[in-house]
């Protein structure tokens, strides 16, 4: 894939951010509208392009590439574990202000940009590795995330 296709297909992306900016600014769209737009991608389209992506043949290889992808996400997810337990101990910040900076170390933004250049780079199987990578993180964000913030 060349630079070229990747670069305009990341201009479409930010031309529809603008026209949705463009929109909020001049009134066209209230303030329900992030709300309603919120819902719509967590709960119907997100959910259907991952559906959609799982349309596809079976295969050993394919087996094969998910078990290290999933090995992968949580090498990852371990060494930004143990560098935020290391940079914790290391800070001079409140008990409190402690959590909240292991937590930014560790959780980063998971958005929805991701599952967009994965398809764009990867087709339908990039939605697949985006979702299987990001199943990883949403486990460790509901338990171990939930540990770090129990007096906040």
């Amino acid at each position: 894939m060349s630079i070229g296709l990747f670069m305009g297909e990341m201009i479409v992306l930010y031309a529809i951010a603008l026209v949705g900016f463009i929109s909020r600014k001049i009134g066209v769209l209230d303030d329900r509208a992030n709300d309603v737009f919120t819902q719509l991608l967590l709960y119907i389209t997100l959910p259907a392009l991952i559906l959609f992506s799982l349309d596809i043949p079976f295969s050993t290889t394919m087996v094969k590439e998910l078990l290290w992808l999933l090995t992968m996400s949580i090498y990852i997810l371990a060494l930004t574990v143990f560098i935020a337990l290391w940079a914790r101990k290391k800070s001079t910040l409140s008990t409190k202000r402690r959590s909240v900076y292991e937590g930014l170390i560790i959780f980063g933004n998971q958005g929805f940009i991701g599952y967009a250049v994965s398809y764009i780079l990867l087709g339908e199987q990039g939605i697949i590795y985006v979702t299987l990578f990001n199943l990883c993180y949403l486990i460790l964000i509901w338990t171990y995330g939930i540990y770090l913030f129990p007096g906040l």
